[in-house]
């Protein structure tokens, strides 16, 4: 067959590339297929060439790189680590800040409603008192999407930042159940019971907001 080839017009050079050249480095990697049937009717075979090369030290490289593997791999955990519990301290120091400014609005909402149940009727400070109430009531109901976007290694237990609902709801009954818009007829003296169950109600919920701040410390 390759002499017929060698014989045909502009198939010599062809066939020759198809045949590599004996060398001792290079003698099987794989199998290249060559069909030469489009240079002449007469050629209906096909050519395989097979070149293997030789094989090299797999295991030496493989065990070469596994200490820079590891050395890199410590590093980025470490920085995983670091950058997760920077992470967690500043959260807790924004559940501190969050605590802080939850028991502002109680103690602006108790002065607030004392001066209204002590003095004459005032609707403006009805409806502030309302306003501040619900304000309260919706920031402590928030306090534990503070955590909100964290999924491991979260800063804090998030049962642990759930103000008990019973207080507020306590609260929000000493503030407006009794003595409050129609009902105001009169002023109320500061030892009235009124006012005792409202300061009982402030203080049970400050108790728990300052658990609170005292969890998140670091």
């Amino acid at each position: 067959m390759m002499d017929e080839a060698e014989n045909l017009p502009n198939t010599r050079r062809i066939v020759h590339d198809l045949i590599p050249a004996s060398n001792n480095d290079r003698i099987c990697a794989g199998t290249k297929n060559y069909h030469i049937e489009e240079l002449h009717p007469k050629l209906t075979t096909y050519i395989s060439c097979q070149i293997i090369e030789k094989p090299k030290n797999i295991e030496f490289d493989i065990w070469s790189i596994i200490p820079t593997f590891l050395s890199s791999l410590l590093v980025i955990t470490g920085w995983l680590v670091v950058n997760k519990t920077q992470g967690n301290r500043e959260r807790r120091k924004q559940i501190r800040e969050h605590a802080t400014k939850l028991k502002n609005y109680l103690e602006d909402l108790e002065e607030l409603v004392i001066s209204y149940h002590t003095n004459e009727r005032d609707e403006a400070k009805e409806h502030s008192i309302i306003s501040k109430l619900s304000r309260l009531e919706k920031s402590c109901q928030n306090t534990p999407n503070l955590l909100n976007g964290q999924k491991f290694f979260k800063a804090a237990d998030e049962k642990l930042l759930r103000i008990d609902p019973s207080l507020i709801q306590k609260l929000r009954k000493s503030l407006t159940l009794n003595h409050f818009a129609d009902e105001h007829i009169n002023k109320l003296d500061f030892n009235n019971e009124a006012i005792q169950e409202i300061e009982l109600a402030a203080i049970n919920l400050k108790d728990s907001i300052d658990a609170l701040q005292i969890y998140a410390l670091d």
